[in-house]
C-alpha cells in the first residue's frame, strides 16, 4: 500500500495505480492456476500410476502377498510427484503466465520433500494412515502456492 500511496503525488499516478491493480490481479489468478494445476496434475497421474503399477503386479507378480503392494503405492507417488509439477507447468504455460517453468522447478522440489516426509511424520502417530492423502492435497496446494510465490517475489 505505501508503494500506492507515494505514486500520488507525480503526474499519471492514477494510470500507475491501475497497473498495479492488473498487475496484482495476474499473479492472483496465477496462484489460483498453479493450485489448480497441481492437485489436478496429482491426481490423474497419480490414479494413472496405481492403475499401472496393479498392472505391473498382477502380470510379473502373480503369487505375491504383501510386497504386491509395492508397485501400486510407487506408481501412486511418482504419479502425485510428476503429475503436480507437470500439471502446474501446464496450466500456468496454457494461460501465458510468466515463470511457469521456475515454478514448476520449485514445486518439484516441494512436493518431494512433502512426499518423503509425510509418511515419516506420519508413522509417529498411530492410526493416522488416514490422513495421509488429505494431508497430500493440501500440501500440493501449498507447495504450488510456495513455488509460485518463490519466483514472483
Amino acid at each position: 500500500m505505501p508503494k500506492i500511496l507515494a505514486r500520488l503525488d507525480r503526474p499519471g499516478s492514477i494510470q500507475l495505480i491501475e497497473n498495479d491493480r492488473l498487475h496484482l490481479a495476474m499473479h492472483r489468478t496465477s496462484y489460483i492456476l498453479a493450485a489448480i494445476g497441481s492437485l489436478g496434475g496429482a491426481f490423474l497421474l497419480c490414479l494413472l500410476g496405481i492403475e499401472l503399477g496393479r498392472q505391473y503386479a498382477m502380470r510379473f507378480m502373480p503369487n505375491a502377498e504383501l510386497e504386491g503392494l509395492v508397485p501400486p503405492t510407487l506408481g501412486g507417488a511418482i504419479g502425485i510427484w510428476l503429475g503436480a509439477v507437470l500439471g502446474c507447468w501446464l496450466l500456468l504455460r496454457l494461460c501465458a503466465q510468466s515463470q511457469a517453468g521456475r515454478t514448476a522447478w520449485f514445486l518439484s522440489g516441494l512436493v518431494l520433500l512433502g512426499l518423503v516426509g509425510f509418511p515419516v511424520l506420519l508413522s509417529f502417530a498411530p492410526g493416522s494412515a488416514a490422513l495421509f492423502m488429505p494431508i497430500t492435497g493440501l500440501w500440493l496446494v501449498v507447495a504450488a502456492l510456495l513455488a509460485r510465490r518463490m519466483v514472483l517475489s
